[in-house]
């Protein structure tokens, strides 16, 4: 399974609460052939109230904002090492003071209010970065001190001190690649109206009660089996727990205490393969 098609589903704490089917169910789910395409509907256990990276704070935000928006580099599925992502290959001085990224040169903005889908460019990356560096609520780029471009598609980042941490900030989504004009346009809106590079488009929001992702048909990477991704916050561990039964959603998060317990009885792993939905994430 491809890790940007998953759009990191399985980064923070969501949590599929269901068990394991059946071997005979298993066998004849996985030995069927299945039609890509289709929405995936998650409960999210919190409500998002931003999408702007440098001031979201939630982890349940960051699973959204994963699905819409691509950071320079990832963790590889272990979650032992970093992987390329808007970057391709980096390097680190022997001094340790700075770090040279090289990045794809095949990378398109979603559309937006302000640009037309656009190449994403060294110049991206260097406002990105330093906004983060610089108005980041959370500090979740501490210890830059500036982003140099040396190419169109190459930008060194220089550190006030030697960092080991800097290359796993830079997997947090705080620190995704945005367009200045989207920002720039949008003002304190930007965090309704989130444009990045992802698979996903975001595509409706519906304050209080859900967010709709539509698939980005101009993706850099492996496209999406999904026709979209629905998040619907749903608080109430009750409600989320019926909201799975009856099939309203399809991935429950943060199902905790009896109401897990309850679920791991009563909801099978086959209800979610014989939707379709493993050979489409």
């Amino acid at each position: 399974m491809n890790k940007k098609a998953l759009f990191s589903l399985t980064a923070g704490s969501l949590l599929l609460v269901m068990s394991a089917c059946s071997d005979s169910s298993s066998e004849e789910a996985s030995g069927s052939e299945e039609a890509g395409g289709g929405q995936l509907n998650i409960g999210l256990a919190s409500n998002a109230s931003t999408l702007d990276p440098i001031l979201y704070t939630g982890v349940y935000e960051s699973q959204i904002m994963r699905s819409v928006a691509d950071t320079l580099i990832v963790y590889d599925k272990d979650m032992q090492d970093f992987s390329p992502s808007l970057a391709t290959e980096w390097e680190v001085a022997d001094d340790m003071m700075s770090y040279t990224f090289t990045l794809r040169d095949d990378v398109h903005f979603q559309e937006g209010e302000y640009q037309d889908g656009r190449l994403m460019m060294a110049e991206d990356v260097q406002y990105s970065l330093e906004r983060s560096a610089n108005e980041s609520t959370q500090n979740r780029l501490n210890g830059v001190e500036s982003v140099e471009i040396t190419g169109d598609h190459e930008v060194v980042v220089h550190l006030a001190e030697p960092n080991s941490a800097l290359l796993a900030m830079l997997t947090d989504q705080g620190n995704i690649i945005i367009p200045e004009e989207e920002v720039e346009g949008w003002g304190d809106q930007f965090g309704a109206n989130l444009i990045g590079t992802g698979p996903f488009v975001l595509d409706n929001w519906q304050t209080d009660q859900q967010v709709d992702l539509t698939r980005h048909d101009n993706y850099w990477g492996e496209t999406p089996n999904l026709d979209g991704v629905s998040f619907t916050f749903i608080s109430d561990q009750s409600m989320m727990t019926n909201a799975l039964r009856s099939g309203d959603i399809d991935i429950a998060t943060n199902v905790q205490g009896k109401a897990g317990k309850s679920l791991s009885k009563t909801v099978s792993w086959n209800s979610f393969l014989c939707r379709g939905y493993r050979s489409r994430i």
